[in-house]
């Protein structure tokens, strides 16, 4: 498993930031990729514009989980718009890159963003 993932993206899957639930969201998605089975479900706190909590529950593949651990640490601080502005590619960087074919993965975590803050 080393060799086909990046030590970045195996960290986030070890040992997933922010997993749970955010006790009151103020936004939440739920989405699932039809073609593999994964689902990912992300909740947010908001103060004003700004998210102040993100955490997320999935259940997927090793990219899913680590996507969803990465999407939520990235968002923590960040406006709605600077959130809704995230892109895979910014998600793939933080990841250190992901295999070749697993991109949909990353589109997962990106999906849950943008139906969580209305952009979908």
């Amino acid at each position: 498993m080393q060799r086909l993932y990046s030590p970045e993206l195996l960290v986030h899957f070890r040992d997933p930031r922010n997993v749970g639930e955010v006790a009151r969201p103020d936004r939440e998605a739920r989405v699932a990729n039809d073609l593999c089975g994964d689902v990912l479900r992300l909740t947010l706190a908001l103060s004003g514009e700004r998210i102040v909590e993100a955490r997320f529950r999935c259940r997927g593949c090793v990219v899913a989980i680590a996507a969803g651990s990465a999407v939520t640490v990235l968002l923590e601080g960040r406006t709605v718009q600077e959130a809704l502005a995230l892109s895979v590619e910014e998600l793939e960087s933080a990841l250190g890159g992901v295999p070749p074919g697993r991109r949909p993965c990353l589109s997962l975590a990106r999906s849950a963003v943008l139906a969580a803050l209305g952009a979908r």
